[in-house]
């Protein structure tokens, strides 16, 4: 079972507002990576600083409330609670995404090949994410991969694992909602 690292341990700023503005049992929860190079921290001490960092971002640079995820998943088997439950989020790229999904983010990168390594401590850990969104959350049983909200090539080589259902804690395939875009970007920068 992933370990669920809280706001407070990771050293999360307070966000500026919270919107509990959300429908996720209309949704469901949409899996994301980081971006289209490798991120993943080969040292876990470094992963709290990542997120630190992505949440930064988030504020500093686009201007949003918060770190856009719901919760963030690392290579070492570890569960970064994001925006949390019951709060709507920024990384979907739409606003109906934004509305009915919980987003969960690995924080891996890549394409093709040239891709992080996927850890069973990873698929672990947003199982572990997607089944708190349930559970706590109110999300409907789909998952989806961010490409199917936006056009985009995120959540890269995760995407298999999302339409196999590898990441669902229930096991098994999901149906998929959404259209996937025949032209996307290179990487997952939210919007």
């Amino acid at each position: 079972m992933a370990t669920f690292v809280t706001r407070s341990q990771w050293g999360a700023r307070a966000p500026r507002n919270v919107s509990n503005n959300i429908t996720p049992a209309q949704g469901g929860v949409v899996v994301h990576h980081v971006d289209a190079v490798k991120v993943a921290e080969p040292d876990h001490a470094d992963c709290a600083a990542q997120v630190r960092g992505i949440q930064n971002f988030h504020m500093d640079s686009n201007g949003w409330s918060d770190i856009a995820y719901s919760h963030l998943a690392c290579v070492h088997g570890y569960l970064f609670q994001g925006r949390g439950e019951y709060v709507r989020t920024a990384a979907q790229g739409t606003t109906q995404g934004n509305d009915d999904w919980y987003a969960v983010c690995a924080l891996t990168g890549g394409s093709g090949s040239s891709y992080d390594t996927i850890t069973a401590g990873l698929i672990d850990a947003i199982r572990h994410g997607i089944n708190r969104l349930r559970v706590s959350g109110g999300a409907a049983q789909a998952i989806t991969g961010h490409r199917d909200h936006h056009a985009t090539a995120c959540p890269g080589n995760l995407y298999s694992r999302v339409l196999s259902g590898e990441v669902n804690p229930g096991g098994g395939p999901l149906p998929t909602p959404g259209s996937v875009s025949a032209s996307r970007p290179p990487s997952c920068t939210p919007a």
